[in-house]
């Protein structure tokens, strides 16, 4: 299991790790990637992508709101598109309404 370990280390560390290479490990192994550096470094790597933005809103009667979001364009071949939370989609369209 020790040299299961030291070798999965030094795969994660390279660049070819595959969704179906990781699919195709037995559960035990599976735990064992869970729960070394692959989840911190996927962490990193997806936050390197992530934009953040905000926007204020004045109600009628109210102090300005402000909110936040953050998105990530992606590309699964037909062109990219942004993607957000629902909550961050459901305020913008209450923006569009509003004005």
């Amino acid at each position: 299991m020790r040299d299961f370990v030291r070798h999965q280390w030094l795969y994660l560390r390279s660049r070819w790790v595959t969704p179906a290479w990781l699919d195709a490990l037995p559960d035990e192994h599976k735990k064992i990637v869970a729960t070394g550096p692959f989840p911190r470094r996927l962490r990193r790597l997806a936050a390197a992508h992530v934009g953040t933005f905000s926007w204020v809103m004045v109600p009628h009667k109210g102090n300005p709101e402000i909110h936040n979001g953050s998105a990530f364009l992606l590309d699964c071949g037909l062109g990219p598109f942004l993607v957000t939370a629902g909550h961050v989609y459901t305020d913008y369209l209450e923006i569009l309404i509003l004005n």
